[in-house]
């Protein structure tokens, strides 16, 4: 077999007037190479300098290529900052996909990094990633949640990062499997390098619409580690489900950059989003931290109190 390509090679000859078609007007406008191509590993280049190997099956790996592999610029940026923003024991990845939430960070050298992806279509290429890359990121096959069982799991076999266990996450083609399911918690509690009492922990959760499930299975780690942050993807909630989350933590909006961050506090009956349209933030994704680590963000990233 010959060498890998990068979606770059792959892609730099073709009309790009297709990128939007998606897959199939792609495969058209490559013609007579696809089926060489298609049998061949394809990467992009993330910002660190790791290959970030992507399945061609997946309407999601070509705009992975025209984003130079940072499919929202906002998101990461508030990833980075917060990765950036203490020295982790734990760092955990729900919802990994191909990795370039981890892999276009610098991550810290004394951090367990665990990345969560239950869907098979991609989990092959993040393996390998992680395994060509030598950061020592543990893959986990399995779909977090707020109970350890087996779940009805969605694969959107168009555009990958809309798998989810929750009905209706998607409007594309699915395909059901049975994935086995875990928490938080129970992640913490066996792959934590110290107590988790004494730990400093940063999770992300990009889950599709089920991200309340797995807040309701990290309560344990939110409340006992020493410091406790969070990324939510609030995008799919409604804000009825919303609500309860101001109740449990701090609720932070970034700004379009994803660089200037303010703390959700509008009066009760107030909705985020109403919050974020007023206040001119971008509201796909949220930072939640405890009140009692108010301090802690606020000189990390220069949040006001």
């Amino acid at each position: 077999m010959g060498r890998s390509l990068s979606l770059r090679e792959v892609l730099q000859p073709t009309d790009f007037a297709t990128r939007r078609r998606g897959v199939k007007a792609f495969r058209r406008a490559l013609g007579y190479r696809t089926r060489a191509l298609l049998a061949r590993d394809l990467w992009v280049r993330s910002s660190t300098g790791a290959r970030i190997y992507v399945n061609w099956n997946d309407a999601r790996a070509v705009e992975m290529w025209w984003s130079g592999g940072n499919v929202n610029p906002p998101a990461l940026e508030m990833w980075r900052r917060l990765v950036a923003a203490a020295s982790w024991d734990l760092i955990v990845d729900v919802g990994a996909n191909y990795g370039e939430m981890l892999f276009n960070v610098a991550l810290p050298s004394g951090a367990r990094v665990v990345a969560l992806e239950p869907n098979p279509l991609v989990l092959a290429c993040l393996v390998r990633t992680i395994s060509e890359s030598g950061v020592p990121v543990v893959p986990v096959v399995q779909a977090a949640s707020n109970c350890c069982s087996i779940a009805p799991f969605l694969i959107d076999l168009r555009w990958s990062g809309s798998s989810s266990l929750r009905p209706g996450a998607t409007a594309f083609p699915t395909q059901e499997i049975q994935v086995a399911t875990t928490t938080v918690d129970e992640l913490a509690a066996s792959l934590s390098p110290v107590s988790i009492d004494d730990a400093s922990v940063l999770v992300k959760v990009d889950v599709e619409g089920n991200e309340l499930a797995v807040l309701e299975g990290l309560t344990d780690t939110a409340a006992r580690a020493r410091l406790f942050v969070g990324m939510l993807e609030i995008d799919h909630l409604t804000p009825e489900e919303l609500t309860p989350l101001r109740d449990r933590f701090d609720v932070y909006l970034a700004d379009g950059a994803g660089t200037n961050f303010l703390r959700f506090d509008a009066p009760a009956g107030h909705s985020l989003f109403d919050f974020a349209a007023d206040h001119g933030r971008y509201h796909a994704d949220a930072v939640i931290a405890r009140a009692a680590d108010r301090a802690v963000l606020s000189h990390a990233l220069g949040i006001g109190c």
